[in-house]
């Protein structure tokens, strides 16, 4: 008897743990199989490198009897990671030659690098002060990428 343990998704870029567990008493051979790529031993890390259907298998068998084999199989749907959601707070008004704070907030899955541009300025981080040192319309733009993990 064998069972299979790991997630049935993940994230595009992802790398995933899965482990297989027998009640052989006798010396066994492990065998994966992901889509065509061979892994050996007890657990593993597979890599998922794009969105699509995977099936992790796993075979297991007594060595010295490689006819008398169990398989597990468990088919893992892999999709891209969410697109944020961002919000912005902080003043819509300034008086020329200001400061103003503004803060972002997202619901990012992961680890996330933010970085913000007002009238080609750049700055980084959850929390900036923006100086408005001219009179005018000012544009603040808010580019949240998401670092796979």
């Amino acid at each position: 008897m064998i069972s299979l343990d790991g997630p049935k998704t993940a994230n595009e870029g992802e790398t995933k743990h899965y482990a297989v567990t027998h009640d052989a008493v006798v010396p066994v051979t492990i065998t994966w199989d992901v889509n065509g790529t061979a892994y050996e031993g007890a657990t593993i890390e597979v890599p998922f490198p794009a969105t699509g259907s995977y099936n992790v298998a796993v075979t297991v068998y007594p060595t010295a009897y490689p006819d008398s084999s169990a398989t597990s199989t468990k088919n893992v749907t892999v999709t891209t990671y969410p697109v944020p959601t961002v919000s912005i707070t902080g003043p819509a008004t300034a008086v020329e030659g200001e400061t103003k704070h503004y803060a972002v907030t997202h619901d990012a899955v992961g680890e996330a690098t933010i970085s913000w541009s007002a009238d080609g300025k750049t700055y980084t981080g959850a929390e900036v002060d923006i100086p408005f040192a001219t009179p005018g319309l000012s544009l603040i733009h808010i580019s949240e990428p998401t670092t796979l993990l």
